[in-house]
């Protein structure tokens, strides 16, 4: 051992300086807080607001579930089974049941009152016609007629028709009706379009088919991942630090802004647009909005578009995981269509403006929007809920789970529907936030999104 030299002091240990932790930035989800917070709120008021608008609107439901009772009646569906005769018998009891309140005072209630009791093949009280032989309008007293007896005279049944000119399902059946009552063949003769057999078929299909193939599915995932294989990837943003959760939420408050104030920007000049190309310039902008975004240094870190779609390769396996997270998804679907039907009873009937575009607009403005709905919304949604918001509340909650909770909530209460068509959208969205998880890409969640969207539209088309 070597001693210095007397007199000689030995230079202090130099220690390296302190680490300091980055300074936090919360800007982002103080705004994301706000923004999330007015948008909501905005719904629920809207949502809860006196609608505007004809009486059919405030019971489209119940008509929607007139008209699946006798569409699955003119199929033979019930004609051999008393267990299914007994579910749509109870399917109009439940709209007699649904209009009973208003039958007196509100004319749609009692068309529909009065259709399903016929449908069940009982007859009226002479106060359900008081709406009708109140009304002034020839339709009103042809409904009075048709309703308040049960023989019609051929010559009666002609006056009653020749005033009951619409082309809505209640016209209809009405007609048919009257037909019957006055002995005439073919009685209901174009009282369901084709069109409405291929969505019955659709539905059936999901229910008989794609549910029991969802199930099937989660069965073998499940299996899979017992035995050690396919193991979730992870989310393709990586946070590693408080900071990283930071600009990750100032990321998505930006981009929100972009949702934000499109809009705005175009309402000039919406009133010469249609609704649908409104929507399409309003994607597309939004997508030039996301790329600037996706582009810019936050806190002094850039981002760029690859790391918030994650992995992109092999895309072929990347679109089959989309694929199989649809029909797995079908299970939890129904389920949420289920209890938003449910909902239904309590609260404001679900609704979107796509439901209108769909019933009254060009073949050029459906093209459209399926444009938006199926490429635009997938591409747009994703990136920011799931490819931003689900990492980012991933972490503030320290929970998966938790993330994709809060972040399907989000995701369902921007939407239009309102809180009755929530679950369904949640549905969606926890498994895109789940596939997202699973596969540490986006790819899949879009795939998932867009064909969600298109048969959703294509279903909705077939009704209307």
């Amino acid at each position: 051992m070597t001693v210095p030299p007397a007199g000689h002091e030995q230079p202090p240990i130099a220690l390296p300086p302190p680490r300091l932790l980055p300074v936090r930035r919360t800007t982002g989800w103080l705004a994301l807080l706000i923004m999330f917070a007015l948008m909501i709120g905005g719904q629920m008021v809207e949502y809860f607001s006196p609608r505007e608008g004809s009486d059919d609107q405030a019971f489209a439901a119940q008509e929607f579930s007139l008209e699946f009772v006798v569409l699955s009646r003119s199929l033979g569906v019930g004609s051999g089974d008393l267990s299914q005769r007994k579910q749509l018998d109870d399917a109009l009891y439940e709209i007699v049941a649904a209009v009973d309140p208003q039958r007196k005072s509100n004319r749609t209630a009692a068309r529909l009152y009065a259709a399903a009791r016929t449908e069940l093949g009982k007859t009226l009280e002479p106060g359900d016609l008081e709406v009708f032989r109140k009304g002034k309008d020839p339709s009103d007293q042809a409904l009075a007629q048709i309703y308040g007896t049960m023989k019609l005279a051929p010559e009666q049944a002609e006056k009653a028709l020749s005033a009951l000119k619409g082309e809505d399902f209640l016209d209809r059946i009405a007609r048919a009706h009257a037909r019957e009552r006055a002995g005439l063949p073919d009685a209901r003769k174009g009282l369901v379009a084709p069109r409405k057999v291929v969505g019955l078929g659709l539905v059936a299909a999901a229910m008989c088919v794609g549910a029991p193939a969802g199930l099937v599915l989660a069965f073998v995932y499940l299996n899979r991942r017992r035995r050690g294989l396919w193991q979730p990837e992870g989310v393709p943003a990586t946070l590693l630090s408080p900071l990283d959760a930071d600009r990750l939420a100032m990321r998505g408050a930006l981009l929100m802004l972009g949702f934000l104030f499109v809009p705005i920007l175009l309402a000039p000049f919406a009133k010469y647009l249609s609704d649908s190309l409104t929507q399409v310039l309003a994607g597309i902008l939004v997508c030039f909005s996301f790329a600037g975004v996706l582009g810019m240094k936050i806190f002094g870190y850039g981002g760029g578009w690859q790391a918030i779609v994650g992995r992109s390769k092999p895309l072929s396996r990347l679109v089959l995981w989309g694929f199989g997270g649809w029909i797995a998804n079908m299970p939890f679907l129904i389920l949420g269509v289920m209890l938003s039907t449910a909902m239904s009873r309590f609260l404001p009937e679900p609704t979107h403006p796509a439901t209108d575009m769909l019933a009254s607009g060009s073949l050029v403005d459906v093209l459209l929007l399926f444009v938006t709905a199926v490429i635009l919304a997938p591409l747009l949604e994703e990136t920011l809920f799931r490819g931003v918001l689900f990492p980012a509340s991933r972490w503030l909650l320290a929970s998966t789970a938790g993330g994709i909770l809060l972040s399907s909530f989000l995701f369902a209460g921007i939407h239009p529907q309102g809180i009755a068509g929530w679950p369904p959208l949640m549905a969606v969205a926890a498994m895109a936030a789940f596939l997202t998880y699973q596969t540490r890409s986006l790819v899949p969640a879009i795939v998932l999104h867009a064909l969600h969207n298109f048969a959703t539209l294509l279903i909705g088309l077939t009704f209307l």
